[in-house]
């Protein structure tokens, strides 16, 4: 039996399961709305950018040095978070399992050598709640389109649902 066979099959049913419902559903486009919804908050200050001629200790001129990021970015960045998970853990659930068995269940698929494109997605799902990531994202429309055309490409590799 082949990874993928292994993989897609009715242990780790879940993982492609979870993956579908990110892709198909709504919940990366309430994502990009999210961010769409606060990116004048969070690209308006242009002050988060230092100049390195600023600071006499940087010796590369032709670059920019990030500052401290505002701590109105990190409360939009946690309630992002929030809402996430808690879109996520609700599907989890209504697929009669929970967030931390599909943590584990992960965990033991990546173990016994889960096929690649799952593991990337798994991992971008990840990256996904990650700060700086989601500052990446909200203040550079090509990035956003970027990762939509990656996650596009995912939906089409995904396997037909076995109902």
């Amino acid at each position: 039996m082949s990874v993928k066979a292994k993989l897609f099959g009715s242990k780790y049913k879940l993982i492609p399961e979870v993956v579908r419902f990110c892709l198909e559903s709504d919940l990366f486009k309430e994502m990009e709305t999210f961010i769409e919804k606060h990116e004048q908050s969070l690209t308006s200050h242009k002050s988060d950018l230092v100049s390195p001629s600023a600071l006499p200790e940087v010796k590369d001129h032709n670059s920019f040095v990030l500052a401290e990021y505002k701590p109105e970015y990190t409360l939009i960045h946690r309630q992002f978070v929030k809402d996430f998970e808690s879109k996520l853990e609700e599907f989890i659930r209504s697929k009669k399992s929970t967030p931390e068995k599909f943590y584990k269940l992960c965990q033991s698929a990546s173990e016994h050598g889960q096929d690649t494109e799952v593991q990337s997605f798994l991992e971008i799902l990840n990256q996904v709640t990650d700060f700086q990531l989601f500052m990446d994202l909200a203040r550079d429309q090509t990035k956003r389109q970027y990762v939509k055309r990656i996650l596009n490409s995912y939906a089409k590799m995904l396997p037909p649902v076995n109902r």
